[in-house]
């Protein structure tokens, strides 16, 4: 899960092994992610932001129904590209 209690360890992988990627288009698989709560949206939102100032996306894939229903209770389903599989996000972020 990614919860309050795990997003500090992935807040520190973003930070760490992902700022270098930071100057492309991200894709996230939460396939293997069984729960997230608010603290997932928040550090995303983050991620969407450090992206945004770079004119880059966030897109994710196999979200589950947490995930889903955090994104359209938050309202950030305008800053989170879903996309149905990873061909599909790939071609879309690619450009």
């Amino acid at each position: 899960p990614i919860d309050v209690n795990t997003v500090p360890c992935v807040c520190a992988d973003l930070q760490g092994k992902f700022s270098k990627y930071l100057d492309r288009n991200i894709l996230l698989d939460f396939s293997d992610v069984t729960h997230v709560d608010s603290a997932t949206i928040a550090n995303l939102i983050l991620l969407i932001k450090e992206l945004q100032q770079r004119h880059r996306k966030l897109g994710v894939i196999h979200v589950g129904d947490d995930l889903e229903s955090f994104i359209e209770l938050d309202k950030v389903r305008t800053l989170i590209h879903i996309y149905m599989d990873e061909e599909e996000a790939l071609k879309d972020l690619s450009l």
